[in-house]
């Protein structure tokens, strides 16, 4: 019976050895991939806000979130480029319907 103990006890081990390998090469890296478009999105409405009020140029305010992500820190890829212009596409795409509600209201 005492041989069934330790089996079971390194089973249990293995087990969670594995769930935490693959926590931290699945799901751990998954998280920090939407904290980061999170981040990104936090920032592209800044420069949304920015650009409204006209503290930068509405036309730059891609260059805006990207130099923004670069002074904290960030890696801006071309990926993240196009996930920048898609925010800031929504953006736009969403106060464009917005002010087209409230003039046919």
């Amino acid at each position: 019976m005492e041989y069934m103990n330790e089996i079971v006890s390194l089973l249990v081990k293995a087990a969670s050895l594995g769930c935490l390998a693959l926590f931290s090469t699945v799901v751990l890296p998954w998280l920090k991939n939407q904290s980061f478009f999170w981040i990104v999105k936090v920032a592209a409405k800044a420069a949304e806000k920015l650009g409204k009020t006209g503290a930068i140029p509405k036309a730059k305010k891609k260059e805006w979130v990207i130099e923004l992500l670069t002074r904290w820190g960030y890696k801006v890829d071309e990926k993240t480029e196009v996930f920048i212009e898609a925010v800031l596409t929504d953006l736009d795409n969403a106060a464009q319907e917005a002010l087209s509600k409230i003039d046919k209201a």
